[in-house]
This record gives structure tokens, sequence and C-alpha cells, in this order.
């Protein structure tokens, strides 16, 4: 059961691994990761203008045998703890459900609205870097690419 938590924070964590952002442009844009790792499909994407990301969405597909559990009603024990933790987060919108085989996680993070301090308190988070001039788009894609992730041509 704790390789399965662990395994679900590092998913979570990742989601906040970036470094402060530098310098704004006038036109939003966005970019989209992909990753499927131990059988979880993991989607991130990021809207941003210049450097500075405004926004992340991850939507996670994590089928119950990779979080190392068989039924619905146990993943609800082990993820449901951990999902009211990231929904009591200002700046954090956050959802989880469920079905037969698999729990489907949506997060967006609104970071002109997040609450640092509180977001560093749950667990998996971490941020790399001073967060006061915001999130750098170029330095959180090069963690990704560095990570696994692959960017998503639209």
């Amino acid at each position: 059961m704790k390789k399965a938590l662990l395994g679900f924070f590092a998913l979570v964590g990742v989601l906040f691994l970036a470094s402060c952002g530098t310098g704004a442009g006038s036109q939003e844009e966005s970019k989209t990761f992909t990753m499927d790792q131990n059988g979880v499909s993991m989607e991130l994407v990021f809207n941003y203008s210049g450097d500075k990301v405004t926004s992340q969405t991850a939507n996670n597909v994590m089928p119950y045998e990779a979080i190392g559990v068989s039924t619905k009603e146990e993943a609800q024990e082990v993820l449901d703890p951990i999902a009211e933790q990231y929904q009591q987060v200002q700046g954090l919108d956050y959802s989880l459900e469920y079905s037969d085989s698999e729990a489907t996680e949506s997060l967006t993070i609104n970071y002109d609205e997040l609450d640092y301090d509180s977001a560093k308190q749950l667990p998996g988070v971490s941020f790399e870097g001073n967060t006061d001039n915001g999130i750098s788009m170029e330095r959180t894609e090069e963690m990704l690419l560095d990570q696994g992730y692959e960017l998503k041509e639209e």
C-alpha cells in the first residue's frame, strides 16, 4: 500500500516542479505534454504568456493495478484522503472519478490564485527555485522532457 501511495505522490508532485519565471508576453499560448508510465496515462497542459505559466491542467488515468489496488472501493480508500487535501487549497481545482477499473484525476492550477504556502504542505509537492515571479515555461518544459514526457504537437 505504501508503494502505491508513493507512486501516486510522484504523479501529483511532478505538477509543481518548476522554477521561477521571467517576463510575460501579451499572447497566451499552450503546450501539452504526455507520458505513459507503469500503466498510468498522464497529460499536462500548460497555458503561458511569454515565459510565465498562468495555469496548468493535469489529466491522469490510473488503472487500479498501477496504484496497487484491485477494486474501486480500495482505490477510494487510498486516494480519497489525498484528494481531500488537494481540494482545500486555493487556486487548485481537483476532481477524482472512479470507474470499475481505473481512477481519473483532473487537477487545474491557477498560478495567479495559488496559495503556494498551502500547496507546499500537500503530499508530494515541491517547488524548485523562487516562485515570487511565477513559474517558467522554459524551465518547466526542460524538466518535463528530462523526466520522459513528450511534447504533443498541436
